[in-house]
């Protein structure tokens, strides 16, 4: 599986004949738990679903020969060794015959694609600063942390799928940078010290392996064995460790991590657990302040202009405005995982597992020299995700083994205000001379007025192994079950913008903007939508012979919106062939891969591996949501400004009692942005093709030569269809640039932005990797890696925002509209890594 290993191989005689029923036992050391099988009539055995790690034991014996036995073999996530045997005639009774095992997950029959093994050794051992999951898949050439999150090959940072024990542990959503459910408090979604090892998988030929069109981060976790084993930890850093900025010393600051971990026996040799408990806490300070100010950034306006904001909010209108001195933001989470795994039969293990984080940060201040929010407009965002697991390993015979997985995520996201519901109120300076000096906010944020997210995921797998000869057949199902309950209302109390404090004191806005729910009977309504995602795969793992192994595998994902946003007819009316209640669903996504690894010499000392395949991947539902929160029909969006020669209203302190334009009719239609889905659209969905070559050179160095060639074949791309002619340009203008014609289709609406896919675009990635592994007989202690990779990536829409209107309007093209294509946001052209330890 893709979270256990496995083990396949032949007995044969001293003449090199097969030998049936010989007997075939594993023990895994730390547990005393041993699996075996019989080998088949052609002395092929196959034994799935063994924990990851290690030592391992491996026995073989048959009545009349000579036992050999076979140690110190450790296993990673995902590999399948292979481990042949020749049995002697025991005519003598000379006893068993012991062989101590190297590993080498490089050099390995199962290493076909691009990915990257992060072994517990080295997450132990290698330095991390934030003690992060990122930290560590940045040991993946490929990974690089770019536009925000880490890109994996040159992809949109969104695009990635983030698995513990194969479970999705994802921000389905997709509202953070780094694509995980805890990102919004910055807390990580599961302990480090709960992890015992992952990868970094790129391009997996392997058809279980899917979710993505960039890259699978996959991690098991620990567990118990027949000693109790524990750890108590903290680590922490402060100002002291950060350097100077421009002379000026960085602000105090702490940030730490305090934990435990404790594993061991339930009753010896048949059930363990393991805990962990872990809890951090991070005080940042600002550095910026008022103009008269010693902080080492500072803003446009002195104290004096501030305060007079301060006692106009209070005397004026009623309201604390807060303060402008120096501040701190604080970010807590705590987190605690269990696990329990039993072997119910030899033939058949139980794991269990729960995953909790609870965390809450403080944001919502900006202070810059040209932005300055005063302590009202902060909010705290809130953060609670919890993850269970229950799989079943079962070997049902010498031929047949089955892995078994069901698992439950539930994410909470709120942001809550600190300060009385209030207007958000936006104050321009100018000097005397009309220089701009910067804008103050206060109140309530604009985006936080009322904002929350439900996200509940539920998932089945199943994969059923087939050992027939020399191949390995599986034919397994994922399906994944998503519900969205999203509160979304920018402007609930309203906005306002004032050209000066006498603006603000006098209550005369320059701009005015709320919005208000145009749904009878419904005074908040939510994006409450589901998603369903089917998936279908078989595949024949071919080991021809020691030296070739070939992967065929066909996987079919079948994606299903069972919800309908709300219908706008008058939309529909006037935008032939597009409707805000049709979304896409029901197409049958074919995701065909192969793989091949080639023992160039016969000694795996030279390997030629690659293949070819296609990965799909779900979008961050953001994307999609977006439609089923910008009918048109749901709220009515008042935005008037001065400066386009339109009335605004007093300011109103009120949040409840906000005005509404003279003759204003919220169940009359409004002008407002509209977000439609392309019923034709599919899952973004990416070819990849790699081709490697993997030497073993002397100092027991490992060498790596590999190229991966990416195009899309499903891509995202935003259109706005209220421009010119129905979204394509009028006409063209003296410099060859596409005219609009600068015209709306409909002056009914602002924005029609129009979620469709492109194939355009592609990504080349070059490596050059030298290894050494742990444990070789050339200085066993020292373990690293050194890389280069050469990247070129190019889209037509990089995709960085969750809005739709900002994925649009900040394209950096020459056609927001068009289909040139430029290089991705997310490109790290030169990239040079370097990591080791030696003990």
């Amino acid at each position: 599986g893709i979270t256990t290993a496995a083990l396949y191989g032949r007995i044969l005689d001293d003449t090199g004949a097969p030998l049936p029923d010989a007997t075939v036992v594993v023990l895994h050391e730390p547990t005393g738990v041993s699996s075996g099988v019989f080998s088949r009539a052609d002395g092929r055995y196959n034994i799935a679903g063994l924990r990851t790690g290690g030592p391992y034991e491996i026995r073989v014996s048959y009545i009349g020969y000579r036992t050999v036995v076979r140690q110190d073999i450790l296993l990673t996530m995902g590999q399948s060794l292979r481990a042949d045997f020749r049995l002697d005639r025991d005519l003598i009774e000379a006893g068993e015959i012991t062989v101590t095992a190297h590993r080498d997950e490089v050099l390995s029959a199962s290493n076909t694609g691009t990915e990257t093994h992060v072994s517990a050794v080295e997450i132990a051992r290698l330095p991390s600063i934030a003690r992060s999951i990122q930290d560590y898949t940045r040991l993946a050439p490929e990974a690089a942390s770019k536009a925000g999150g880490q890109s994996i090959a040159g992809k949109n940072n969104r695009l990635n799928n983030f698995q513990v024990d194969g479970a999705v542990l994802n921000d389905a959503f997709g509202l953070t940078g780094e694509g995980l459910p805890t990102g919004q408090v910055d807390a990580q979604p599961i302990s480090l010290d709960a992890i015992e090892e992952f990868q970094v998988q790129v391009a997996p030929f392997d058809v279980r392996s899917g979710g993505f069109a960039g890259g699978l981060i996959n991690a098991v976790t620990r567990s118990g064995t027949n000693r109790f084993r524990g750890s108590v930890y903290w680590f922490g850093r402060n100002e002291s460790l950060v350097g100077d900025l421009d002379g000026d010393e960085f602000g105090d600051f702490t940030d730490y991590q305090l934990g435990f971990r404790l594993g061991g026996p339930v009753a010896r040799n048949r059930a363990f657990f393991f805990v962990n408990g872990e809890l951090r806490r991070r005080t940042s300070p600002s550095s910026a302040g008022p103009a008269d100010s010693d902080q080492p950034i500072r803003f446009g306006a002195g104290s004096a202009d501030l305060q007079r904001i301060v006692d106009i909010a209070r005397d004026r209108y009623g309201y604390d405005a807060g303060g402008f001195d120096p501040f701190s933001q604080d970010t807590r989470n705590e987190k605690i995982f269990a696990r329990l795994d039993v072997n119910l039969t030899p033939g058949h293990r139980l794991t269990l597992r729960h995953n909790l984080v609870n965390g809450d940060l403080d944001d919502g201040l900006r202070r810059g020299r040209t932005l300055f929010t005063l302590t009202s407009n902060q909010f705290k965002r809130d953060n609670v995700t919890q993850s269970s697991v229950v799989q079943l390993n079962s070997s049902f015979s010498r031929s047949l083994a089955n892995e078994a997985r069901i698992s439950y995520s539930r994410v909470r996201d709120r942001r809550s205000p600190l300060s009385a519901s209030f207007p958000q109120v936006q104050i321009d300076l100018e000097e005397p001379g009309g220089a701009f000096l910067g804008e103050v906010r206060l109140g309530v944020e604009r985006f936080s007025q009322a904002n929350t997210l439900d996200q509940d995921t539920f998932e089945f797998t199943n994969d059923l192994h087939l050992f027939r000869a020399d191949h390995t057949i599986t034919i397994g199902t994922h399906n994944e079950f998503v519900s969205f309950d999203n509160l979304f209302i920018q402007d609930y109390y309203g906005a306002y913008e004032f050209d000066s404090i006498e603006a603000f004191e006098q209550g005369t806005p320059a701009r005015y903007l709320l919005s208000r729910s145009s749904v009878p009977g419904v005074e908040q309504p939510r994006a409450a939508w589901d998603y369903v995602q089917l998936g279908f795969y078989a595949q024949d793992s071919w080991k021809v012979s020691p030296r070739l192994s070939l992967n065929f595998g066909l996987r079919a994902d079948v994606p299903i919106l069972p919800d309908e946003p709300l219908a706008n007819d008058r939309f529909a009316r006037q935008f032939a062939g597009h409707r805000t209640d049709r979304t896409p669903g029901g197409q049958v996504l074919w995701s065909p891969r192969f793989g091949f690894n080639v023992d160039a010499g016969g000694d795996r000392g030279t390997q030629i591996r690659g293949g070819a395949g296609v990965f799909a991947g779900l979008p961050p539902a953001v994307w999609l949501s977006n439609a089923y929160s910008n009918s048109g029909v749901d709220f009515t969006r008042i935005d008037l400004a001065t400066f386009r020669d339109q009335d605004v209203p007093a300011f109103v302190a009120d949040p409840f009692a906000q005005p509404l334009p003279l003759g204003a009719d919220l169940s009359a239609p409004q002008t407002s942005e509209v977000n439609v889905i392309d019923p034709a659209f599919r899952l973004p969905r990416v070819f990849r093709t790699n081709l490697a070559l993997d030497r073993r050179l002397p100092l027991d160095l490992v060498g790596t030569v590999e190229v991966l060639l990416a195009r899309n074949l499903d891509d995202v791309r935003f259109r706005n269809l209220n421009i010119g002619d129905a979204g394509r340009p009028t006409g063209e203008t003296p410099d060859g640039r596409p005219d609009y014609g600068g015209r709306k289709v409909s002056g009914d609406f602002t924005n029609v932005i129009l979620l469709e896919n492109t194939d355009r675009g592609r990504q080349f990635n070059l490596t050059l990797r030298l290894r050494k592994g742990q444990n070789t007989p050339f200085l066993p202690g020292l373990f690293g890696s050194v890389a280069y990779v050469f990247q070129d990536a190019e889209d037509i829409n990089s995709g960085r925002s969750s809005r739709a209107i900002s994925n649009w309007q900040y394209n950096e093209t020459d056609d927001p509209n068009g289909e040139t294509t430029a290089t991705s946001d997310f490109e790290v052209r030169h990239r040079v890594l370097a990591s080791g330890s030696w003990k």
